[in-house]
């Protein structure tokens, strides 16, 4: 009996001894630390990386929550993408194949109905090169989707339920 728990004890501690071994072998190769040298030009270039790494991601995270491709992304009069559509169509493709799909809103802006049904092409053209599944969109052409309502009405839709007062939406419901 007390050879069988000597043998269960014996494998843990094996392996604590084998993990310290390692420590210590890894530990030998470092580098000292204090030989870096931190000055100004080196605070720059981390503030600078930090900020647009924080930056890039708020822009990133308005992209996708916008979700919407304006007429300011193409080259005025044509169906040729800016630079900037083709970063806010990357990143919503990006989007779109993590999550499986999603909604995506083309403006039709100044264009007339031609030029925006060739712009609407390049999108989806666009999107599907790119390996997004385009049955997994949905293309929109306007912002609100309560299409026929009238402005003036579209604050019920943020009424809160328990409120008597049809356009009640700044005040508690308590009061």
């Amino acid at each position: 009996m007390k050879d069988s728990k000597l043998n269960r004890m014996t494998g843990p501690v094996a392996l604590l001894a084998l993990a310290g071994l390692a420590l210590v072998g890894c530990q030998s190769g470092r580098s000292d630390l204090s030989t870096i040298e931190w000055n100004d030009d080196a605070r720059r270039d981390t503030n600078a990386w930090l900020i647009n790494t924080y930056q890039g991601q708020q822009v990133e995270n308005a992209i996708t929550r916008q979700h919407t491709i304006w007429s300011h992304h193409f080259v005025q009069g044509t169906t040729a993408l800016t630079p900037r559509a083709e970063r806010d169509l990357g990143v919503l493709r990006d989007h779109y194949i993590k999550h499986g799909g999603g909604v995506l809103t083309v403006r039709q802006g100044e264009a007339d109905d031609a030029l925006f049904a060739d712009r609407l092409r390049t999108v989806r053209g666009w999107l599907a090169q790119e390996g997004v599944p385009m049955a997994s969109l949905d293309i929109q052409h306007d912002l609100y989707t309560g299409a026929g309502k009238r402005s003036t009405r579209a604050a019920e839709d943020y009424v809160r339920p328990s409120s008597d007062e049809p356009y009640d939406i700044h005040r508690s419901v308590g009061k």
